[in-house]
């Protein structure tokens, strides 16, 4: 009797010491991406790119900055999808940031949102103060480029071309003066902002139905370009970054969108990373690629991932992980390895 129970001790212990070594493939200072509430939005074990020991079963993590940082929000106003891009610079705490609105829903005067770290808006901002506060990455989101001076673009357009800054447009959908839709979103045909989005050409925005508008939400998957751009690769193995990704197209609030602007042709280098799933699959989020030194850009196509993404935690974690990931790479820190 002795003996048995000597042998079911050892025999537990064996299994005890099994469980203990492999039921954890969470890479060290990981967050689960749907508990991005820590406090700072931070991890404690820095960046993926570079990690070691990051399996196909990792979880995905809200990462933080190796160093201060700076970004600018502009938006047409205040939004759903700019307050989570907001909220998301809120969460990392290297970043100094600040928001600008062109117009308020009620008011429709210009006005600034929430920021800190650095000066406070009192006017538009101007390519002076990008300069002046190095401002490393840009989110302009929904409005037409032509409500900024040239002066403006020609700052944007110096410190995107140079690295030292990236870029970020959400075109939303546009409707011209009076209502009526537009042919093409003025981005498109803007003498500085069209040369340096990863788009060359868009469908035209007119006809019945129009041309990018769905009746039903359409669902976005990532591409197989998407797993492994540092702007949409949610883990450093894109076996992984796959799986997370998987994730988002199941149960309530599964990403889709109503609206995403109709691309034809990408700029010449350009990576489809997220694509609508139509009758045709038409590019979503697009970047430049992800080549050290060069300029950093990212073009968001769809309206968001769908209003009931906003509400599911799990969602929501999700699409904070990806803002939180754009703002590394366009701030340089997410480089390839």
């Amino acid at each position: 009797m002795q003996r048995i129970f000597l042998f079911l001790f050892i025999v537990a212990v064996g299994v005890g010491v099994y469980f203990l070594i492999t039921s954890d493939d969470t890479p060290q200072g990981t967050t689960p991406v749907d508990e991005p509430g820590n406090g700072s939005g931070e991890t404690t074990g820095g960046g993926l790119a570079g990690a070691t020991g990051v399996g196909p079963d990792a979880v995905p993590e809200l990462r933080r900055l190796d160093r201060p940082s700076r970004a600018l929000v502009i938006a047409k106003h205040a939004a759903s999808w700019p307050a989570l891009v907001i909220s998301v610079l809120q969460q990392m705490r290297a970043v100094d940031y600040r928001s600008w609105y062109l117009e308020n829903a009620k008011t429709k005067e210009a006005g600034p949102g929430d920021g800190r770290g650095m000066a406070a808006l009192e006017a538009q901002p101007t390519g002076q103060y990008l300069r002046d506060h190095d401002i490393e990455a840009l989110f302009l989101d929904s409005l037409d480029p032509n409500a900024l001076p040239d002066a403006f673009w020609d700052v944007v357009t110096e410190r995107v071309e140079n690295g030292r800054m990236g870029l970020y447009f959400r075109p939303s959908f546009y409707v011209g003066a009076g209502g009526a839709g537009v042919t093409q979103h003025p981005a498109l045909s803007h003498p500085k902002l069209a040369a340096l989005l990863p788009i060359a050409r868009g469908a035209l925005i007119q006809g019945t139905p129009l041309p990018g508008v769905y009746v039903e939400a359409q669902p976005l998957r990532v591409t197989a370009q998407g797993k492994r751009h540092p702007a949409t690769r949610l883990v450093n193995n894109e076996l992984a970054s796959g799986k997370a990704w998987a994730s988002t197209a199941a149960g309530d609030g599964a990403f889709a969108t109503k609206f995403n602007y109709p691309v034809i042709d990408l700029a010449p280098g350009a990576q489809s990373l997220v694509e609508l799933e139509a009758a045709t699959a038409v590019p979503a989020i697009v970047a430049t690629a992800a080549v050290a030194g060069k300029p950093r850009v990212i073009w968001m196509g769809n309206t968001d991932f769908g209003q009931r993404a906003y509400h599911v935690r799990s969602k929501d974690g999700l699409m904070k992980l990806l803002v939180n990931h754009w703002v590394l790479w366009l701030v340089g820190q997410n480089e390839p390895r």
